[in-house]
């Protein structure tokens, strides 16, 4: 298995250094804001279809993700 959480406050540099680390593993990079700010008007998206968005992202043994979320 080969995976890294990539976390930091915003503007902080986590998906730049994300994608830097997943390029050089040969890794997919998962961007946790692309999955969280998918409905027009910054409305957010219920729960459990982030979750569901997140756990298909992060099925398989290797990848690189970036973000913070508590819930």
């Amino acid at each position: 298995m080969r995976r890294v959480s990539v976390v930091g406050g915003s503007g902080s540099g986590k998906t730049t250094t994300g994608r830097a680390i997943a390029d050089r593993m040969g890794v997919s990079f998962v961007e946790i804001d692309a999955l969280h700010w998918t409905h027009p008007g910054w409305e957010l998206p219920p729960l459990e279809e982030f979750r569901a968005s997140v756990d298909a992202a992060t099925r398989g043994d290797a990848w690189v993700v970036d973000g913070s979320y508590g819930k």
